[in-house]
């Protein structure tokens, strides 16, 4: 249990450094992909992703990806039975890490049951 606030608070450290370093550094190009998006339409993602860098993405490289979609089974085996609170966390916990990262980079909230 005791694990669960420790990893949260690391990773909102992480992500406030990482967006402390976006601020100061505007010239760096940064593509935001959200989870969801990626998982509804992973080519089209892809595909921004490679125009957003001026890059073309190739036939036999949409093939090989098409081809993995095919036969990846990320997320699609059965339902995890854990929670937040297996973890010693709830949902205040996690809107207090990461609600302003949410709210500034337009992350939409799961709902959770």
């Amino acid at each position: 249990l005791a694990l669960g606030p420790r990893l949260v608070a690391n990773w909102a450290g992480i992500l406030e450094r990482l967006d402390a370093w976006r601020d100061a550094h505007p010239e760096v190009p940064v593509v935001d992909v959200h989870y969801i998006g990626l998982i509804a339409d992973p080519i089209g993602t892809a595909e921004r992703l490679y125009a957003r860098f001026g890059l073309e993405l190739s036939g036999s490289t949409r093939n090989a990806m098409t081809d993995h979609l095919a036969t990846d089974q990320h997320g699609k085996g059965p339902a995890r039975p854990y929670g937040l609170a297996d973890f010693g966390l709830n949902e205040s916990d996690i809107e207090a890490a990461f609600g302003a990262y949410i709210d500034r980079h337009g992350v939409l909230r799961e709902r959770r049951s």
